[in-house]
């Protein structure tokens, strides 16, 4: 214990100067050890007013390699992560910039060694702006048996802004895509704008719609024209007429299924070998099938065939 105090204090202020020498070595060496370094630095471009700039991509950027200390790295903002070119005075049209080091604002810190790529191709157009319909984008099907009844946009047209030239051709506008999949009953929904054409976009607060999709059963309605005529137990008979007509409505799948087995009618089972009924009857129907309409006959004759 005695050791450990007199090392604390004998010669205390010696020891210290010696250790806040030695730290001032070592910050002076990793100071003047500069070390390589990459950045990915977004360009921005000021317009004014009444120009847009596109380019090929959504966001245009540089990947800069530069090398400096640790120091200096750390004094790097995100502010120093993006440079902006004047594109305020340029006619409209193509343009091509060529990147120069000291207009990257990390030039500050450290030292630039490569700018990927230096030259920033681009077009200036005027801004343009005009109010178009919504065109709603749907995505899959709904629940079997079900279809889509209508669709409504609230509101119905948005005012878009962005290059007068692609903007003037415009005649609607799409919105995100609303997945439809297994749904079975109407719904209203907020969705985004999705101009997806370059330099263009919703004026204001007008970015976002909401959308009403009308789900309803899907109905529909088919015609039978030869219904064969059977007695009741299908036991061997000539039957005259042999065959009548129906037409019938139902659920899309029920209908799928009588338009692939057919439909059969059947008249009553009497003792006698040759008879006459009125009306003749359906067993079997497929679930939700209505009778439209039937083919009225005055008689219909059975002659059982010997067993």
């Amino acid at each position: 214990m005695k050791r450990i105090r007199e090392f604390f204090t004998v010669n205390g202020r010696e020891k210290v100067l010696a250790l806040l020498a030695t730290f001032a070595i070592w910050a002076g060496v990793i100071a003047s050890r500069e070390e390589p370094v990459n950045f990915t630095v977004k360009v921005r471009f000021d317009t004014g007013n009444d120009r847009i700039v596109t380019t090929s991509r959504p966001e245009e950027t540089v990947h800069v390699q530069a090398k400096g200390s640790v120091f200096a790295v750390a004094q790097v903002a995100a502010s120093d992560l993006e440079v902006v070119i004047d594109a305020t005075r340029r006619d409209p049209g193509r343009a091509v910039y060529f990147l120069d080091e000291r207009e990257i604002p990390l030039s500050r810190y450290l030292k630039i060694e490569q700018i990927m790529p230096r030259d920033i191709s681009f077009t200036v157009s005027n801004r343009g702006s005009k109010t178009v319909n919504v065109d709603p984008s749907l995505d899959g099907q709904p629940k079997k048996g079900y279809k889509i009844a209508g669709v409504r946009s609230k509101p119905a047209s948005v005012l878009v802004t962005g290059p007068e030239e692609i903007v003037a051709a415009l005649e609607t506008v799409p919105t995100e895509p609303v997945d439809l999949t297994g749904i079975a009953e109407t719904f209203t929904r907020a969705v985004r704008i999705s101009p997806g054409q370059p330099g263009v976009t919703t004026a204001g607060e007008e970015g976002t719609v909401e959308l009403t999709v009308a789900i309803e059963r899907d109905l529909r309605e088919l015609t039978l024209s030869r219904v064969p005529l059977y007695v009741d137990g299908e036991l061997p008979a000539e039957i005259e007429p042999a065959y009548i007509a129906v037409r019938v409505k139902g659920p899309a799948e029920s209908i799928e299924q009588l338009a692939v087995r057919g439909l059969k009618a059947f008249v009553q089972s009497l003792p006698a070998r040759l008879y006459v009924v009125d009306r003749y009857y359906f067993k079997d129907m497929p679930s939700g099938i209505e009778i439209l309409e039937m083919e009225k006959v005055k008689q219909v004759t059975v002659r059982r065939k010997n067993p």
